[in-house]
């Protein structure tokens, strides 16, 4: 659900308090699932190309290396680094390494793989290719495996879905299997890695194993959790329908459960990782809707936004949370602001939704937080000028007649195709409460019931009634300049007035050509107000007379358009052009 194409009211799906639906769990685990054809943003979470983070996160426990000199302790002093993101450090170590171990084999391996975190890749697999000429071993395998996979990842953060991602995910897979086999200790900040990379490719049985493995490894590194937890979740979707499988599915709940809380607990708090944790947090969300914990789902979401609402499927996740939307979104957005403060504009999308939220749950206590969300939406993102109507109909419905008119005045200043749209969309809800408000404002906002007759006459179709009270506002409002300054009967801003009126009724009666209501009150604006084409304006009367006649004697025609509008045609029309031959006569 796109907040630029919302549902009329009318149609809504109110939020169901029941418990949620597989069906439902299903379409939001298809969101996340791991097909390379619509995946959308990267499967690494910034594992390998993310900037330096917190100094405390890249204290991230290191595995007992196989440690034969210096040399090796400081190769595992670089791989905690990595796995900590920490790639400035990481690259300061290897420097290390390098001085100490001079123009080695051992050397050259982990410059190539301090390089990759730059993300220059060609220059990179270029030397790997040199160094695989002159032997290859778990070390270039490991080297082909990480690039291959930063590869995948700058691949799809470009946009890239064909199937160049497919094939090095499924190399980076290989690649790095080959090298955990080898030697696991080794190379043990390839776990986390390959477990994306697996599930990437479908093969879950690959990415539990390696993600397991990366916890063994690092257990106070949140990225390997999540993707063991993630790889877990993926699991328990294709299989919690099969009741042969009862008592595994139940562990595995469990076991997804506590992965992806650990995790969790364990993301650092750095704005430059928003949308790994924001990711992490969804992962937790689905986990909790799959155990039907829709309360602490409701939670898990509310973190994501907090720390990036543009991960989060806001019409999707309606229809899973329902009753506990409001919340979810309402502890989202606090976060947000408390991390972020007000100017940051990337919570515009959540703040549409809590406010529409809010507008359809028909609760009267959330009103003026419903407006000020929907204003705040629109302050931040334009393009969701919708709110504006939503606004509306919010003051409307607290008696504040005057703020409703001009929030729509508001709305069609910004753009007039999405006010037109959205009335179109919501017309049954729409024509009563703009009637109304044209009544309202026919007490001494005249100008502003012209402008709500033009709204409705581009949208309730044909529009010539419209268009006619348009012209009939304008002529009423000129003739109230001049009844309080008869200086003004020739004020240029006057007639203009008078002009404008007369393309209204232009509008009107070139939609319904024979309307002699229309005819005559066109004639009455260039004979009475303007004093031009006095010709035209007798034909026009002379006209609206014999129109009005013919439709009063015509069985067809209602009594009520008879009485109110025909009649009065007729009589003024005659009297009209009565008065203006005697008028052209005497000139003559």
């Amino acid at each position: 659900m796109d907040p630029t194409d919302i549902p009329a009211r009318s149609t809504r799906r109110t939020p169901s308090s029941n418990l949620i639906m597989k069906s439902n769990l299903r379409s939001l685990c298809t969101l996340q699932a791991p097909v390379l054809a619509v995946l959308a943003t990267s499967i690494f979470g910034g594992v390998l190309l993310t900037s330096p983070t917190l100094a405390a996160t890249a204290k991230i426990e290191a595995s007992t290396a196989i440690a034969t000199d210096a040399v090796d302790d400081m190769i595992a002093e670089a791989r905690a680094l990595l796995v900590a993101r920490d790639h400035e450090g990481a690259r300061a170590k290897i420097g290390q390494i390098a001085e100490a171990d001079g123009d080695t084999r051992r050397a050259n391996v982990w410059s190539l793989r301090g390089q990759m975190t730059t993300g220059l890749l060609n220059d990179v697999l270029r030397e790997i290719d040199k160094l695989a000429r002159t032997g290859e071993d778990s070390d270039t395998n490991y080297l082909y495996g990480m690039a291959f996979a930063i590869k995948a990842d700058q691949a799809l953060q470009s946009g890239i879905t064909d199937g160049t991602v497919g094939a090095f995910m499924t190399d980076a897979q290989n690649f790095l299997t080959m090298a955990v086999n080898a030697d696991a200790d080794r190379y043990d900040d390839a776990y986390a890695i390959l477990a994306k990379v697996s599930r990437g490719n479908l093969d879950l049985d690959a990415a539990i194993d390696a993600g397991t493995k990366a916890t063994e490894h690092y257990p106070k590194d949140s990225v390997g959790w999540v993707a063991l937890g993630t790889a877990q979740l993926d699991r328990y979707s294709q299989i919690s329908a099969d009741e042969s499988r009862a008592e595994e599915v139940a562990a595995l709940g469990k076991a997804m459960a506590k992965s992806l809380k650990t995790g969790t607990s364990l993301l650092p708090r750095d704005k430059e990782r928003a949308s790994e944790n924001a990711r992490a947090w969804i992962q937790l969300g689905l986990v909790n809707l799959w155990l039907g914990d829709v309360k602490a789902s409701a939670d898990a979401y509310g973190n994501a936004m907090g720390w990036d609402p543009s991960t989060v499927d806001f019409g999707q996740l309606w229809t899973s949370l329902g009753g506990e939307f409001i919340s979810s979104l309402d502890m989202g957005k606090t976060a947000f602001k408390k991390r972020y403060g007000d100017k940051e504009t990337s919570d515009a999308t959540m703040l549409w939704y809590l406010g529409y939220a809010r507008f359809v749950s028909n609760d009267p206590k959330a009103g003026v937080l419903a407006e000020a969300e929907l204003l705040e939406s629109v302050e931040k993102w334009p393009a969701y000028a919708n709110a504006l109507y939503y606004v509306m109909q919010l003051r409307y419905s607290r008696q504040d007649y005057d703020g409703a008119v001009d929030i729509m005045k508001d709305f069609w200043a910004r753009d007039k195709a999405a006010t037109a749209a959205t009335l179109a969309a919501e017309l049954s809800t729409a024509l009563p409460i703009m009637n109304w408000l044209v009544g309202h404002c026919t007490n001494g906002r005249l100008l502003d019931a012209a402008l709500l007759s033009e709204m409705l006459a581009n949208v309730e179709k044909p529009g010539d009634l419209h268009w006619s009270y348009k012209g009939l506002f304008l002529r009423d409002y000129a003739d109230s300049q001049i009844r309080m300054d008869r200086d003004k009967m020739n004020d240029e801003s006057v007639l203009d007035y008078y002009e404008q009126a007369v393309v209204a009724y232009e509008k009107a009666l070139s939609i319904d050509p024979e309307n002699p209501n229309y005819m005559n009150d066109l004639a009455v604006v260039l004979d009475y107000n303007l004093g031009r084409e006095f010709e035209r304006a007798l034909a026009l009367y002379d006209e609206a007379y014999v129109n009005a006649k013919r439709l009063m004697e015509d069985p067809n025609v209602s009594q009520e358009r008879k009485d109110v509008f025909l009649s009065i045609a007729l009589r003024d029309s005659k009297n009209n052009a009565r008065r203006l031959r005697k008028i052209m006569d005497r000139d003559k």
